[in-house]
């Protein structure tokens, strides 16, 4: 049995939206998220952290996914860090060699960290 695609946004820290990501990122992710991404990349809200210590599972469709939507930030000149990956997906990201273009942190305050540092040295 299949474990839905849940996702919270929590409230912007440092205008940086948290995302945890929980169950299955696949080609039947809920496309609530997809459509409050996009929301944000139009209102040039930049920086984002998706926490995926919840996600269970991810398959091409959630990777693609995931590319997709770091191609979009990256044109307004925002950046997505990576948080708090259980092991099976890390090796799912670093497979497809997402964790080349993708910043990957252990917790979540560290990806918060250095993504702050790269804001205030206006890098993006």
């Amino acid at each position: 049995m299949s474990e839905k695609f849940n996702f919270r946004i929590s409230e912007p820290v440092d205008g940086i939206i948290i995302i945890h990501f929980s169950g299955e990122l696949t080609e039947e992710t809920d496309s609530k998220i997809r459509s409050d991404i996009k929301d944000f990349i139009s209102k040039e809200k930049k920086f984002y952290i998706f926490n995926m210590r919840e996600l269970n599972y991810i398959n091409s469709s959630g990777l693609g996914f995931l590319a997709s939507t770091l191609k979009n930030v990256r044109k307004i000149h925002g950046d997505i860090k990576l948080a708090e990956i259980k092991p099976m997906i890390r090796n799912i990201l670093d497979i497809s060699k997402l964790t080349k273009v993708f910043d990957v942190f252990n917790k979540e305050e560290e990806a918060l960290k250095a993504l702050s540092a790269n804001i205030d040295r206006n890098v993006y």
